[in-house]
């Protein structure tokens, strides 16, 4: 049988024997690159069924690994995005990270990048800088509902914690901001004592992460 990621904590906590009883669990986790060759198959088998004449341009590209995915991606989308930071990106990357790598994040965002290009009056094989940011604007905060629903009930403040604190904090930080941020806002809006129960919070909900290295200037 499958739990979902957000309940694991919580019955691991309800075994007498977590050694035994979860000796042979199996956590399942998706790459990007796979990500991309899914949404590729996919999305060649809705060009061969409803453009089947834009479908021949486009089915000398295979997608097998990571360097064809991206080969038949990139084929579709303009080279740079410009973010909301007024810097530019590659399209896919842009996408990417607002996901949590998770196929219906990433499959919601490009059915409603496809059909607004579509709506915008473009061929499906070349999506715009346009679809492409508005197809990401209409859809976060369905993905961000969507995360903080997977929560609530082990959390139910999650929406005001992420309203008080998320606005505080640098894209990178040390656990003592982070700690500043709970006794200022964190307490408050979580009605928790102990520091590291909010800690907790934000890493189950996959809201920080630990810094490895810098590889750009925007991305950690």
């Amino acid at each position: 049988f499958c739990l979902p990621t957000e309940l694991y904590y919580q019955i691991v906590s309800l075994s007498s024997n977590p050694l035994k009883d979860f000796s042979s669990r199996l956590v399942l986790q998706w790459h990007a690159f796979e990500l991309l060759i899914l949404a590729c198959k996919r999305y060649s088998l809705f060009l061969s069924l409803h453009y089947p004449d834009l479908h021949k341009i486009k089915r000398h590209l295979v997608f097998t690994n990571k360097t064809d995915a991206h080969a038949f991606w990139n084929s579709f989308f303009p080279k740079n995005i410009t973010n909301g930071l007024g810097k530019q990106e590659t399209a896919l990357a842009y996408i990417l990270r607002h996901t949590q790598l998770l196929p219906r994040h990433f499959l919601t965002l490009l059915n409603k990048i496809a059909d607004i290009n579509i709506k915008l009056g473009n061929e499906p094989i070349k999506f715009t800088e346009d679809a492409v940011v508005k197809g990401i604007r209409d859809s976060e905060d369905d993905i961000c509902q969507e995360i903080i629903a997977g929560f609530s009930h082990i959390y139910p403040n999650l929406s005001d914690i992420l309203e008080r604190c998320i606005k505080e904090l640098p894209l990178t930080f040390n656990q003592c901001k982070l700690q500043k941020i709970f006794n200022r806002f964190g307490k408050a809006a979580s009605g928790l004592i102990n520091y590291y129960d909010f800690e907790r919070i934000f890493l189950e909900c996959g809201l920080i992460g630990k810094y490895l290295n810098k590889t750009t200037e925007r991305y950690v």
